[in-house]
């Protein structure tokens, strides 16, 4: 799917295809930042910290499907 076509309207919850992504991966960082508090550190949560927190569940982080791709392959190593 070209990536403008990933950008449009779809009247999903999030709008557009590319936000809903977006939505899932703000989720995802939210959720390991506050593991990542946890009083014993865990070496596989230490990328989270070099992460900013999200300022809202419908912020697009990445406006460009290619980084949002390279950014969820980093994401799932961590969830690994």
């Amino acid at each position: 799917m070209p990536e403008q076509a990933l950008s449009l309207e779809r009247g999903a919850f999030f709008g557009s295809i590319i936000s809903t992504l977006n939505h899932i991966l703000v989720g995802d960082t939210i959720w390991l930042k506050r593991f990542a508090k946890y009083s014993i550190p865990l070496a596989s949560l230490e990328y989270m910290k070099c992460i900013e927190y999200p300022k809202a569940l419908e912020q697009v982080i990445y406006p460009h499907f290619d980084d949002l791709v390279q950014a969820r392959y980093k994401m799932d190593s961590v969830i690994q």
